[in-house]
């Protein structure tokens, strides 16, 4: 997977634990996929300098969460289930891709799938489930 510049990429601007990670820009590919990408700092590498593993599970946590909000038109989602298998490590000096498909929607939940590239190699695999919250507007 190879970085696309004719995507409207956004700054989804995080909160919380994710400001400690981020940025993280996320683009519509159209179908129900979605590109999301983190440029790698040092801050984000592990004692073996490559990327920490809890970055990645970070990036494909919140490409598959924020692709569920945006297929519910900004409903948010949480995360209810989440497995990952690693497959290779991501490198420092470049950005890791993560790439998110929503496999089946309902009204109140999200089943998704993810994938994440470094270097033009695939690093990893996810998948998990995504709760939509109703909101406490009255």
């Amino acid at each position: 997977m190879e970085f696309r510049d004719d995507l409207e990429w956004i700054d989804y601007d995080p909160i919380g634990f994710n400001i400690h990670v981020g940025p993280f820009f996320i683009a519509s590919v159209g179908g129900g996929v979605y590109r999301m990408h983190l440029m790698i700092e040092p801050r984000h590498l592990n004692q073996g300098g490559v990327v920490h593993g809890g970055v990645s599970m970070t990036l494909a946590d919140n490409a598959m969460g924020m692709s569920a909000r945006f297929e519910a038109g900004g409903t948010p989602a949480s995360t209810i289930e989440f497995g990952m298998k690693f497959i290779a490590a991501a490198k420092a000096g470049g950005p890791l891709y993560g790439a998110a498909r929503v496999e089946r929607r309902t009204p109140d939940v999200c089943f998704m799938t993810g994938e994440l590239w470094s270097d033009g190699r695939k690093t990893a695999t996810a998948s998990g489930v995504w709760k939509y919250l109703k909101s406490n507007v009255a």
